[in-house]
């Protein structure tokens, strides 16, 4: 079973808790499958709200959809903190066994056959495709729900 873990951006929050469904969402997504994280940017972006009953309840309610988790440490911090493990000696931080291919590949760069360089180009256009069509996907999705206001929800199952 894979974990799936889900973070929102600060403004996905926002209009989470916006939403008439708001309460019932925070609880199924608090309650189900999914891990919900929430990071220390988040916080910084929701602690700057000035108005303080929303900044309240926005932090209420980030708490309550991470189940009391803390946050998550903001990007350079868990870059640093992986440079340095890996510094000492962290063989976590370095390509798995199950990708010897590619250790092998830097090691003897003359057995990439052509028939492999070709299988790898196609590879990487299909995951260059499959890119360019979420991008596209959610760009239009984001222009009509620009277009339509706050009443508008992109269908985001697509997107996965």
């Amino acid at each position: 079973m894979t974990l799936v873990n889900v973070y929102f951006d600060t403004s996905a929050l926002n209009h989470l808790h916006d939403d008439p469904q708001s309460n019932k969402l925070v609880q199924f997504l608090s309650s189900s499958d999914p891990l919900v994280r929430i990071s220390q940017h988040n916080i910084d972006e929701i602690s700057t709200t000035t108005d303080g009953v929303r900044r309240t309840s926005l932090l209420e309610m980030a708490k309550r959809l991470s189940c009391g988790s803390r946050p998550l440490a903001h990007c350079g911090e868990i870059l640093e903190r992986s440079l340095k493990s890996f510094i000492q000696g962290d063989s976590e931080m370095v390509v798995s066994t199950a990708n010897d291919g590619l250790w092998t590949v830097i090691n003897d760069p003359g057995i990439i056959t052509e028939e492999a360089q070709q299988c790898l180009r196609s590879s990487n256009k299909h995951k260059e495709q499959l890119f360019r069509e979420t991008v596209e996907n959610i760009r239009s999705d984001l222009i009509r729900s620009l277009a339509q206001g706050s009443s508008y929800r992109p269908e985001t199952q697509k997107f996965f």
